[in-house]
């Protein structure tokens, strides 16, 4: 059942002959036609409850002060962690945030490769409200 348009679905796939694309799921699966199949998509919005992401601005040293900040000061601005290598830890662009990073900004993507940003070029895609890449964390205080 969908709450809000961008969240995760979850159901039952329809009965043989129902629908064409379940169909299609169904036979890529190996299903029996009378096999009860459920599923759940990923959700593409920030969870409820979760803090709505400050403003970005285009200023490229406001990009550069991000560097500076720890993760808590990093998740109060909406940013939210992927993963910890050691004391490193990536913190995840907000999705509102794709149209304000500056063109050739150094990013880290979700898979550990840092490669700088291209508008248009670089995946906007978004996940629990999130981009595939931001910054790590700064191990120290926030500035």
């Amino acid at each position: 059942m969908r709450d809000r348009n961008g969240d995760s679905v979850t159901g039952i796939l329809p009965p043989l002959g129902a629908d064409e694309l379940a169909d299609k799921i169904r036979d890529a699966l190996g299903a029996t036609p009378d096999e009860k199949i459920n599923f759940t998509t990923p959700q593409f919005i920030r969870p409820a409850g979760e803090p709505v992401p400050a403003m970005a601005v285009r200023d490229r040293e406001w990009w550069n002060d991000l560097r500076l900040m720890d993760k808590i000061a990093l998740k109060e601005l909406g940013m939210r962690a992927w993963d910890a290598v050691e004391d490193d830890v990536l913190m995840l662009f907000p999705g509102e945030w794709y149209d304000q990073i500056p063109t050739g900004y150094s990013i880290v993507s979700i898979s550990g490769s840092t490669k700088s940003f291209d508008p248009g070029v670089t995946d906007s895609d978004i996940r629990f409200g999130c981009l595939p890449y931001g910054i790590i964390a700064s191990k120290g205080e926030s500035k």
